[in-house]
């Protein structure tokens, strides 16, 4: 340990939302990314904000397959926005 203290709580990810669910983590299959699975739960369309892990460099939206379908924008404090219609499932990988 190079003496640096670990913070005495830290969250993997933080969601700010209405009606999105996280449904799934796990690790992505063909590689060393984590895919996380969203979807909207009420009929709604609701817009959310993922507060990223700090170490996150990249993050796409990717298919059931995940194949990279578009790269998502992280901002300087590392969140990203996500617009959903109503029922819509989406699979967001983190590198």
């Amino acid at each position: 340990m190079s003496g640096e203290q670990l913070p005495p709580e830290q969250s993997l990810l933080q969601l700010d939302s209405r009606s999105v669910i996280l449904d799934t983590v796990k690790r992505e299959e063909r590689g060393a990314g984590t895919i996380m699975r969203f979807y909207e739960s009420t009929g709604s369309r609701d817009r959310i904000t993922l507060q990223l892990p700090s170490l996150t460099s990249r993050a796409s939206i990717v298919n059931l397959l995940e194949d990279e379908l578009e790269p998502c924008d992280i901002s300087a404090e590392g969140k990203i926005t996500l617009s959903f219609k109503p029922f819509e499932i989406k699979s967001i990988k983190i590198e």
